[in-house]
């Protein structure tokens, strides 16, 4: 194989790696963001009531409940922000059961049975984002710099001597 093309091809698949790793970070980082700036939004909700429709104490510890906000009868499902957040757990629900519900002033259909949660492994998640943001972006400076000194040197033993 010739070396020039082993070289490209090494150069790209680097290149393709750390580009990757950066894109991952940035969408990681996004996610993290967006979902923390969320958590510490739904603590300053309004409350209103709704009535619980099903619960299940199982493994997935699921509730349905539905409420009424501004004239609009609206279902949900959701019990935090943060999908995974462990804030209610050991609470039980009874279907019939009168709870306060908070619901997201700009989206009414969003509504969680338990404000905030999550900003542990949300703040884990950014920082795990950032640090391979930092590794692609250090990862892909250093191979376009590396290419351009290859160049460079390859230029000036081109030139004829004088």
């Amino acid at each position: 194989m010739d070396v020039q093309l082993k070289n490209r091809s090494e150069y790209t698949i680097s290149f393709v790696f750390f580009l990757t790793v950066s894109i991952c970070g940035i969408i990681g980082v996004n996610w993290a963001v967006s979902n923390f700036a969320m958590v510490r939004a739904s603590a300053s909700w309004s409350a209103t009531e709704a009535i619980v429709l099903d619960y299940d104490a199982g493994p997935r510890d699921e509730i349905r409940y539905t409420y009424s906000y501004g004239g609009v009868v609206y279902e949900s499902k959701r019990r935090s922000v943060f999908k995974n957040s462990k804030l209610l757990e050991g609470k039980r629900f009874t279907p019939g059961e009168k709870i306060r519900i908070f619901v997201n002033p700009e989206n009414h259909s969003y509504s969680v049975v338990e404000p905030g949660g999550g900003k542990t492994i949300l703040l884990c998640m950014a920082l795990v984002s950032s640090v391979l943001v930092f590794f692609g972006f250090a990862g892909l400076v250093r191979i376009l710099f590396s290419q351009y000194e290859l160049a460079r040197l390859a230029n000036d033993t081109a030139l004829p001597a004088e």
